[in-house]
């Protein structure tokens, strides 16, 4: 995470490694400096806001975010929010669309560091009762076979989808939801003071393929109605109180 420390010496300035042994030299004020300031270097989260402008792209919009399932919800949803509007474009928050998971760790972190990608894509398809924890790869492995299929290459991806990184040996290294726009929701790390976020699908690609060894494979749901959107009430229930603001 932090990999080097600049250090003044005589009016030179030395760039170190950073151990276990001069971390604790450094006060707990400058501590806390450097990791903010690398947390900011490396936050990468979007904030994807929605511009509707004619009645019309609210289909497409509902259409677009609804994956496999009926688009009637979403559409109805943001119909009433067209009606009550005061100014044109209707701006929406994508979150406000996105499923139950992704609402409730947006933009959070987690108060320890055991919460990572693979649990992220457990819990993506759950409606409540997330689970915030550490799961490794044969975890992810089984939900994988339980609830999902891999897709075809004529499938074009949809909310809903998940994204798997393997190295060459099939071993999986970081998995990601799909989202429209080639976007994707990811937890990067499994630090604390990595964060849920929105992000670009082609930075994420480059991030993880960043040799000829990885590949990426997509998965759907066997059965996407047990993804359902959470539209009408804020998402509340948490098997851990492992997510501060």
């Amino acid at each position: 995470f932090l990999e080097s420390l600049l250090v003044n010496f005589r009016g030179q300035i030395l760039k170190l490694p950073i151990t276990p042994y001069n971390w604790t030299k450094i006060s707990e004020i400058d501590r806390a400096n450097l990791i903010n300031e690398q947390v900011f270097l490396n936050d990468q989260n979007l904030n994807l806001q929605l511009n509707i402008r004619e009645r019309e792209e609210i289909f497409e919009i509902a259409e677009a975010f609804s994956g496999s399932i009926s688009s009637e919800d979403i559409a109805e949803y943001l119909l009433k929010k067209w009606e009550t509007k005061s100014n044109i474009p209707l701006r929406v928050n994508a979150l406000e669309i996105l499923p139950p998971f992704m609402q409730y760790a947006y933009g959070n972190f987690s108060e320890t560091g055991g919460p990572n990608c693979f649990n992220c894509a457990i819990n993506s398809k759950r409606q409540s009762a997330f689970h915030v924890e550490y799961n490794d790869k044969e975890e992810l492995k089984r939900h994988l076979s339980q609830y999902y299929r891999p897709m075809t290459e004529y499938e074009i991806p949809q909310v809903g989808d998940l994204i798997i990184y393997y190295k060459k040996n099939k071993s999986p290294i970081h998995a990601a939801n799909y989202l429209p726009f080639d976007l994707a929701f990811s937890k990067n790390g499994i630090n604390k003071f990595a964060s849920y976020q929105i992000q670009d699908l082609d930075t994420l690609n480059a991030t993880y393929k960043y040799s000829g060894n990885i590949t990426a494979k997509y998965y759907r749901l066997k059965k996407p109605e047990i993804l359902h959107l959470n539209i009408r009430q804020s998402q509340t229930s948490c098997s851990s109180s492992a997510f501060i603001e």
